[in-house]
Order: C-alpha cells, then sequence, then structure tokens
C-alpha cells in the first residue's frame, strides 16, 4: 500500500477537476477550464469560497461594530483635543465663536427689515422687499389673514354669550329649585300645625266624653252614681213635754 506523502489541501483551495460534477456540466455547456462564466467569458473565473465567521455574529454586524468603534474614538480624540488645549488656544476659540455668535446676531436683524410677517417670506434686498408689498399676493394674504381674525374674534364673542347665557338657565334653574324648596318646607309645616292642633281637639273631646260617661261606685252596697241626687234626710220626731202623745 503505497503512501501519499501530498500536503493535504482544502477542498475550497483546490482547483476544479473532472471528477466534480458542477465541472463536467460547464465543460458541456461550453465552458473552458480557466475562462470566466457568461457569454462573453467576463464573469468569474475562480469559484465562490467560503469565509469562516468565527465570532458568531450575523451578516453586517461586525461591519456596523465597526463604525461604532470608529465613531466613539473620533469623538475621544476630539474631547482629548479640546483638554490639551491651552489657555490661548481656548481663549482664542471663545472670541470666535462669540464673534460668529455676533455676526449671526447682525444678520438676523439686517434680514428682519426684509421679512414680511403676512405671508411668512423673506427677502435680501429693499427691491424685492417693495416688490413683494406691491403684489396682488401680498394684499391677497394679508386680506385673509385680517377676515380670519374677525372671525375668530366673532367666534369668540358667540362662545362668551353662549356661556353667558347657559350661566343665566343654571342660575334660574338654582332659584327655582330654591323657590319650591322653601315652599315644600312651609307646606309641611303648615300641615304639621294642622295636625297638631287636629290632635289636641281630638284630645279635649275625647276626655270630656269619657267624663261624661264614668262612672264612680263604691266597694259597698248601695252605692250611688254620679249626677243622682243625694235622698231626702227624714226629720226626726222629738217629742215634746207640751206635745200631746195620743195626737197621731
Amino acid at each position: 500500500m503505497e503512501i501519499d506523502d501530498a500536503p493535504f489541501v482544502p477542498a475550497t483551495e483546490r482547483a476544479l477537476d473532472a471528477s466534480n460534477c458542477g465541472y463536467r456540466l460547464l465543460m458541456k455547456m461550453g465552458w473552458r477550464s480557466g475562462s470566466g462564466l457568461g457569454k462573453r467569458e467576463q464573469g468569474i473565473v475562480e469559484p465562490l469560497k467560503m469565509k469562516e465567521n468565527l465570532v458568531c455574529l450575523g451578516l453586517g454586524k461586525a461591519e456596523e461594530y465597526d463604525k461604532v468603534t470608529q465613531l466613539a474614538t473620533r469623538e475621544r480624540r476630539k474631547l482629548g483635543a479640546e483638554v490639551e488645549e491651552t489657555a490661548e488656544q481656548t481663549a482664542a476659540r471663545e472670541a470666535k465663536g462669540a464673534k460668529e455668535e455676533q455676526l449671526k446676531a447682525q444678520v438676523i436683524n439686517m434680514q428682519a427689515a426684509f421679512f414680511c410677517a403676512d405671508c411668512r417670506k423673506q427677502y435680501k434686498t429693499v427691491v424685492e422687499m417693495e416688490n413683494h408689498l406691491s403684489s396682488y399676493d401680498h394684499h391677497h394674504t394679508k386680506r385673509l389673514r385680517e377676515l380670519q381674525q374677525q372671525k375668530r374674534r366673532a367666534g369668540s364673542e358667540e362662545a362668551q354669550h353662549v356661556k353667558r347665557r347657559k350661566e343665566q338657565q343654571q342660575e334660574e334653574v338654582m332659584l327655582q329649585k330654591r323657590i319650591a324648596a322653601q315652599t315644600q318646607a312651609a307646606q309641611s309645616k303648615t300641615m304639621e300645625t294642622k295636625e297638631t292642633t287636629v290632635a289636641a281637639t281630638n284630645d279635649v273631646d275625647t276626655k270630656e266624653k269619657s267624663m261624661e260617661t264614668t262612672k264612680i261606685g263604691f266597694s259597698f252596697g248601695g252605692g250611688m252614681k254620679m249626677g243622682s241626687k243625694k235622698p231626702a234626710k227624714k226629720a226626726l220626731a222629738i217629742s215634746s213635754a207640751f206635745s200631746n202623745p195620743f195626737s197621731k
């Protein structure tokens, strides 16, 4: 048995030969070894090679991490440059920034004279501003804004009127409820007074009737009824020395 001492070459790094099925198919379709793919042989010559992914990331994630790292490094370098600058450089930078802010403010003030607040348009020269102020577009927009303001004012006045009317209606309802409550309280008080008077009258009548019909009796016989007359007392016969005993 013969041992092949040739070094091992991965299949991805070896050229295609006749033992490869794809190689044979390409040869049948007219392809020649060493030429590119396509009708005019303008395609790739070598087959695509696999790239090993050792970081276990998805496609495009490594490039994203690289961009983030580069951006962070750039920002850190800027901060380091600002920290390392001298006092003179700091003063010069601040003076330059103040001058730029002053120029911006001056430009804004100059442009304010050529700004149309009605049309919300900015112009650069006096001629452009005058042409705009005399144009139909400017007058139409200005008139439209005035009409809108009048409409808003009328709407606000109407809303206030409706609000006042609702408040008046609520006050009237509350007043009616208060009057109804007072009337009901007065009626209930009158009814209570009438009931008290009727009850007192009934009590008096009941007492009078009970006094008329009540009978008072004694525990011994021959009692006396209320309203009956007392029996007349019999005159006692007193014998006199001068009376005739045989006169009866």
